[in-house]
């Protein structure tokens, strides 16, 4: 079922599509936020609440009772998929009676004969944010579950595909409310920003630019190695808050723009730099392209000498780097916000919101 034809939307006058409104819209809405407030099901749940949804919160944090892993370790859905326990969630469905049940990431997923179920009486939604990582332990076992199944990862659109199922893309967004212009901070000033995990083939790159410029580095390890491994000095894990107060003190953010198999993807935070008026600098790719112009919103690079470029033009023209930052920032409000997004996964699950 998709959502105009619940029983609620589908006797409706014609024109229903253009006056829907947000308020209108139950949703159950079920996801964990493993990294607290700034986490992304968090930012899309609140988000929804923001624009009026009559929404029921389900936290799988809150509740980790209701998750079967079968057995596997619960790391959201990077070892397989987590099912739902329809024993739990079925009566607080029932008594909510929404119009979308909306399953936010995770590697979440009823499994399909209680999907089939609810499908006859709600507009069942999945949303995958880790793929193309996610696609193979997890998403691709679960996608054939839903309604309508959302993904991360455009590249991964093929790959739904050939297993026949019809998957919807989606972009990454910014919270205004969370990702927004603050006065900078000494303690996170600098000419240049890294923000991400410590993986070998970032090295190179981190080293060169630190040897050229005053640099701060901030991230977790990945797979057991940290940046000090690397010899590289770092600041460690940087909580949600301090994100945004070190995206607005440095001069120039660069981000990493490929995943771990070395493709290039929009990331999350392309549009969480923008939001707070920061200057970013990335891989040049289409893709991307499509959110930003380049040298104008953001600033992109093909080889290492042409970002260490890309940089000290920056750090000498401080006009320059103001014109790149109001650019990002308006451009980041005016088309891509978790309300725009919210717009377009509606359109796709077949209702037009005002």
């Amino acid at each position: 079922m998709i959502l105009s034809e619940h029983r609620d939307f589908r006797n409706r006058n014609p024109f229903w599509k253009k006056k829907l409104k947000w308020s209108e819209l139950r949703v159950f809405f079920i996801g964990g936020y493993c990294i607290g407030e700034n986490d992304h099901v968090r930012l899309w749940l609140q988000s929804l609440k923001d624009l009026g949804a009559q929404v029921y919160e389900f936290s799988t944090e809150e509740h980790p009772e209701v998750l079967d892993c079968k057995g596997r370790p619960h790391d959201y859905g990077f070892h397989g998929p987590v099912f739902l326990r329809e024993s739990h969630l079925g009566p607080l469905l029932e008594k909510f009676d929404p119009h979308w049940v909306f399953v936010c990431a995770g590697g979440l997923s009823f499994t399909p004969y209680v999907s089939a179920g609810l499908r006859k009486k709600f507009c069942l939604t999945g949303m995958a944010l880790s793929d193309p990582d996610a696609f193979e332990p997890s998403t691709q076992h679960i996608c054939a579950n839903f309604d309508r199944y959302f993904t991360n990862s455009r590249g991964a659109l093929e790959l739904y595909a050939e297993i026949g199922t019809k998957a919807y893309w989606f972009p990454f967004s910014c919270y205004p409310p969370y990702h927004r212009r603050v006065p900078p901070a000494p303690e996170f000033a600098c000419d240049v920003l890294f923000i991400g995990q410590a993986r070998p083939d970032r090295v190179e790159l981190v080293k060169r630019v630190a040897a050229t410029f005053d640099t701060k580095v901030f991230g977790g390890a990945c797979f057991g190695a940290d940046w000090a491994h690397y010899g590289i000095a770092s600041k460690g894990f940087l909580s949600a808050q301090d994100f945004v107060t070190a995206a607005n003190s440095a001069k120039v953010c660069v981000d990493f723009a490929r995943n771990r198999a070395g493709d290039l993807m929009v990331k999350h935070r392309m549009f969480e730099f923008a939001a707070c008026g920061a200057v970013t600098c990335t891989e040049h790719f289409p893709d991307l392209a499509e959110h930003f112009i380049y040298g104008k919103e953001i600033l992109g690079y093909d080889t290492d000498d042409e970002l260490i470029c890309q940089i000290r033009k920056c750090l000498e023209d401080p006009a320059y780097r103001d014109r790149i930052s109001d650019s990002a920032f308006r451009r980041s409000r005016a088309e891509h916000t978790f309300a725009h997004r919210w717009t377009q996964i509606a359109a796709d699950c077949g209702v037009h919101v005002s």
